[in-house]
């Protein structure tokens, strides 16, 4: 994929929220609920991306961060779905992450995991510079006709291996 289809597609809904715990599965829920409105089937995908990156935002000491939502689209065989979380911190990811080494007989690291996991999920992620912080850029995709929550029957929704 890794076309940016956002010119081809309307924008669904924003909503902005404060960068605290709390409004991590307010986030996620209204992301959920206007992707779902708009015929999104995939609501855990959705959802738990959603979730990672208003996690990511919080981490990083934002003081707001904003979901956007754009109307799916469809090619032959698949549906498409851009959601972008934009918060008001300057540094971008590096594109390339690596899920943290796990070491038998210790604690796995409780950072780290989230961008390994969006890129897992997604079809495509990037992050862009915006004017007044950054953007994660994400496209999801789904199956047209696959029934609700995981049958996803699309190649590259399969998990994929973590690039180090």
């Amino acid at each position: 994929m890794g076309t940016d289809h956002r010119h081809d597609v309307g924008l669904s809904k924003a909503s902005t929220f404060s960068a605290v715990p709390g409004f991590v599965g307010l986030a996620r829920r209204f992301a959920v609920d206007v992707a779902q409105s708009n015929g999104w089937r995939d609501d855990f995908t959705l959802g738990l991306v959603v979730s990672e990156l208003a996690t990511n935002a919080v981490e990083a000491n934002a003081v707001l961060f904003t979901v956007i939502v754009f109307d799916p689209y469809e090619d032959e065989s698949c549906r498409y779905l851009l959601v972008e979380v934009v918060d008001d911190c300057k540094t971008l990811p590096a594109k390339k992450q690596s899920m943290p080494l796990v070491v038998t007989g210790r604690v796995p690291p409780e950072r780290g995991r989230g961008l390994p996991l969006v890129s897992t999920l997604s079809e495509e992620w990037h992050p862009e510079e915006r004017d007044v912080g950054k953007a994660i850029c994400v496209t999801l995709k789904e199956e047209l006709h696959a029934p609700a929550r995981g049958g996803n029957g699309c190649p590259s929704a399969r998990f994929k291996p973590s690039v180090a």
